[in-house]
């Protein structure tokens, strides 16, 4: 297993799919993760994936954008062919563990100040 633990942080909501060749629904968002050893360096996405059912309605709703992430799960690389030819490969990280470290006030949440007169 190649493992990864990541912080990050999301800039748009996660959204699901269907797992090619089955009815299996995968819960999916990119990840923006920074290096430590390169701070200059640009965010990077990484796409992150969530199989279990468990998982995803457990942090499916809080995965929004602005929400800070820190995540564990294994590396995966698929090839994805063009005109029967492997032209790239599509990274992933599957994950078995999601901690929020920060997430976005909500529209529909009234914040302090607004509730006090």
């Amino acid at each position: 297993m190649n493992t990864v633990n990541a912080t990050g942080w999301l800039q748009k909501d996660a959204w699901t799919a269907t797992v090619p060749g089955t009815y299996a629904r995968i819960l999916c968002f990119d990840l923006f993760l920074v290096s430590h050893r390169r701070p200059a360096a640009p965010a990077v996405p990484w796409r992150c994936e969530i199989a279990d059912a468990t998982l995803q309605a457990e942090v499916g709703p809080k995965l929004v954008a602005g929400a800070g992430l820190m995540i564990r799960g294994e590396l995966e690389a698929v090839p994805f062919l063009k005109n029967g030819v492997v032209s790239g490969y599509t990274r992933t990280v599957q994950l078995d563990r999601v901690e929020f470290s920060r997430l976005p006030v909500s529209a529909a949440q009234p914040t302090a100040e607004a509730a006090t007169p």
